[in-house]
C-alpha cells in the first residue's frame, strides 16, 4: 500500500478513536516499554503484526509505524514519553471494523513482551 493508503488508514483509525457513537472496543491504546532499542523495539512489534497475518505500511524499524489486515484490522506504532525521568514508551493504537480492538492490542503486547 502507498503512503497515502498508510496515512488514511492512520486517519480512520484516529477519526474513529474521536468518534463518540462508535463503539468503544473498535479502537484501543496501550503502551508498552521498549525492549533495547526504539529500532529493535518497533522491529519486534512489526515481526509480531506480520505473523499475525499483518502488512507493514511503513518500513520495518520505522516509528511511526503502520499495519494494516484486509479484514479492516489495523495498528499503529507510535512513541510516546518525554525521555529522563519519564521512560520512552511504545504505544499501540489498534483498530478493528469489527470490534475486538482491546483483544487485538493486548494479544500484541502480549507476544511483544513475552518474546515470543
Amino acid at each position: 500500500m502507498s503512503r497515502l493508503g498508510a496515512t488514511l488508514t492512520v486517519l480512520v483509525v484516529l477519526l474513529a478513536w474521536q468518534a463518540g457513537a462508535q463503539s468503544p472496543d473498535r479502537v484501543y491504546r496501550l503502551t508498552v516499554p521498549l525492549r533495547g532499542t526504539l529500532e529493535a523495539s518497533v522491529t519486534r512489534i512489526a515481526d509480531i503484526a506480520e505473523a499475525l497475518g499483518g502488512h507493514l505500511q511503513s518500513p520495518k524499524g520505522a516509528s511511526p509505524l503502520s499495519a494494516a489486515w484486509p479484514d479492516g484490522r489495523s495498528l499503529t506504532v507510535g512513541l510516546t514519553g518525554q525521555g529522563a525521568p519519564h521512560p520512552l514508551l511504545l504505544q499501540l493504537t489498534c483498530g478493528n471494523i469489527q470490534r475486538g480492538a482491546k483483544a487485538m492490542c493486548e494479544d500484541i503486547a502480549e507476544r511483544y513482551k513475552s518474546g515470543s
